[in-house]
C-alpha cells in the first residue's frame, strides 16, 4: 500500500519565514508611521511655541521701542551708561515660561562702515581712528586695511589687506562681502581674525549705517584713545569718567580735552547722544529658550526696527 506523500520540511520553513518576514515588514510599517505622527506632532508643537515666542518678542520689542521713545522725551538728546533704560527688564512670568530682555547702547562703538563715505570712497579720519583704535587695543594694525578691503566696492587689495583670492583658497571658499557689513558676526570671516581677536573686537566695533555717530558718553576707553594720539589710557579713563560720562553737549567735550592739555582734536561724526540701539530678547517656553534680537533707530520720529533675527 503506497502511503500519502509528505511535503518537504525544507518548504514549510520557507513559508513559516516567509509568513514571518510579511508579519516584520507590516510591523515595521506601523511602527515607521507612528513614529511619523510622533514627529509630526513634536514638529507641529515645536513651531507653534516658536510663533508664539516670535510674537512674544516683538511685544517686549514694541516695549523697548517705548522705553527709548520716553527716555530721548527726558534726557533732551544726551544719552549716558547711567540711564535707566540700559537696565535689563525684569523677567515678567508667562504660561508655563517667562520672557526677559535688555537694550544694549550700540553709540559708544566705532561704527566699521564708517571708513567708507556714501559715494564709496575712503574716510581717512575713520581710518585714522580706527588705526589708533587697534594700537590702544593690542591687536594687529593690519585689519585696518583688512577691513577696508572687506567693505570697500573694490576687488583690489590694499597692502596687508586681503580681497577675494586669498577667501577663495579657504575650505570653503568665499568672496569678501565688498559692501557695508549688515552684521559684525562678518568679522569672523576677515583674514587675521581668530576666537579671540573676534572676542576683543566686538566689544570695541559695530556695524551700522554710515550716518551713526560715536557717543562719547558710552564710549570705552579704547574709542577715546582713537580721537587722538595725544590721548593716553590715563585721559582716557579720565575723560570717560570711568564710564560714567555725561557730557551735555560737544563744547563740553572739547572743554574737558583742553583741561588734558589736548586741543585742535577734530570732533567730527561724534556725539553726546544714541542713535542705534539693540535688543536682546529671551522667551523661555515649556523650558526651551529662544533668543532674538533686533536693530532700533531712534530719531525725532520715534523708533524703527531696521532688523530683526534669531538668536543672541
Amino acid at each position: 500500500m503506497t502511503g500519502r506523500r509528505r511535503k518537504p520540511t525544507h518548504q514549510r520553513g520557507v513559508a513559516l519565514l516567509a509568513a514571518l518576514l510579511v508579519v516584520a515588514v507590516g510591523l515595521l510599517l506601523l511602527a515607521a508611521l507612528l513614529q511619523t505622527g510622533d514627529m509630526q506632532r513634536a514638529r507641529s508643537g515645536y513651531l507653534l511655541r516658536h510663533e508664539q515666542a516670535w510674537q512674544l518678542a516683538r511685544g517686549m520689542e514694541a516695549w523697548g521701542a517705548r522705553i527709548l521713545r520716553e527716555a530721548r522725551q527726558r534726557s533732551d538728546g544726551v544719552d549716558s551708561l547711567d540711564d535707566p533704560w540700559l537696565q535689563p527688564i525684569a523677567p515678567v512670568p508667562l504660561p508655563a515660561g517667562q520672557i526677559s530682555g535688555r537694550l544694549i547702547d550700540r553709540g559708544g562703538c566705532f561704527n566699521v562702515n564708517s571708513l567708507l563715505r556714501v559715494d564709496g570712497s575712503d574716510d581717512p579720519l575713520a581710518a585714522a581712528r580706527l588705526k589708533r583704535l587697534l594700537r590702544a587695543a593690542s591687536l594687529p594694525e593690519s585689519l585696518l586695511p583688512t577691513l577696508q578691503d572687506w567693505v570697500d566696492p573694490d576687488f583690489s587689495p590694499r597692502a596687508s589687506g586681503a580681497e577675494d583670492a586669498t577667501y577663495r583658497g579657504r575650505p570653503p571658499g568665499y568672496l569678501a562681502a565688498n559692501a557695508p557689513m549688515l552684521d559684525l558676526s562678518e568679522l569672523r570671516l576677515l583674514n587675521g581674525v581668530d576666537n579671540a581677536t573676534y572676542a576683543r573686537l566686538r566689544s570695541l566695533l559695530c556695524a551700522l549705517p554710515q550716518d551713526a555717530a560715536i557717543n562719547l558718553n558710552t564710549a570705552p576707553i579704547e574709542v577715546w584713545m582713537a580721537l587722538d594720539e595725544r590721548v593716553t589710557a590715563a585721559m582716557a579713563r579720565q575723560l570717560s569718567m570711568d564710564g560714567h560720562a555725561r557730557y551735555g553737549g560737544i563744547d563740553a567735550i572739547r572743554a574737558a580735552l583742553k583741561r588734558q592739555g589736548v586741543e585742535g582734536v577734530s570732533l567730527e561724526g561724534c556725539s553726546v547722544g544714541t542713535r542705534y540701539f539693540r535688543a536682546s530678547i529671551l522667551v523661555e517656553a515649556d523650558a526651551t529658550p529662544y533668543r532674538f534680537g533686533a536693530l532700533l533707530r531712534r530719531d525725532k520720529n520715534g523708533v524703527a526696527v531696521l532688523r530683526r533675527w534669531q538668536g543672541d
